[in-house]
């Protein structure tokens, strides 16, 4: 899988994290001949209304946040998923793109405002066969079978490989 077919990259990182950039999240560019077996976590966004400023401020919370860590581990931010022209097209891209991340043992982390999103990622362990524990930060416990929401169609899924659900 070429990775640069499904995103674009990040452009701009904000001056005081690109020490955090440096330290322990490399970028995916154009050029990237990437060697994924470094890497243990992905960062990307996706299918989201949130503006790229907010995103972006969020993404330099995020590269903060590993300051605190050790150097054991050493992360990639693919950037922005690119749009498709339905969807489905989102789903079926993420779920993808986590479905080969997670091939490689790689943990995918997504910053989106989609709260159907998630499915595409459960998609990609039950694809795997792998059991998954989702959590997730939300106004209110969803449980009517409908289109809006996740947990409802993991729930009724045969090969269901929940193992648990937290919501916060």
């Amino acid at each position: 899988m070429n990775l640069n077919d499904y995103f674009n990259p990040i452009s701009k990182i904000d001056k005081q994290n690109k020490k955090f950039v440096s330290g322990y999240f490399d970028l995916l560019s154009d050029k990237s001949n990437l060697h994924l077996k470094k890497y243990s976590i992905a960062l990307f966004s996706a299918f989201s209304t949130i503006p790229n400023s907010q995103t972006a401020e969020i993404r330099n919370h995020f590269y903060q946040l590993s300051a605190s860590f050790s150097k054991s581990f050493k992360a990639i931010d693919l950037g922005e998923l690119k749009k498709g022209s339905t969807f489905s097209d989102i789903l079926f891209a993420t779920r993808d793109v986590c479905e080969f991340l997670l091939d490689k043992k790689i943990i995918p982390i997504i910053i989106s405002d989609n709260s159907f999103l998630p499915y595409a990622v459960y998609l990609a362990y039950e694809a795997l066969n792998h059991p998954v524990t989702i959590t997730s930060l939300d106004y209110t416990i969803h449980c009517k079978l409908d289109d809006q929401h996740y947990i409802p169609q993991i729930l009724s899924r045969k090969n269901n490989t929940l193992f648990n659900s937290n919501i916060l």
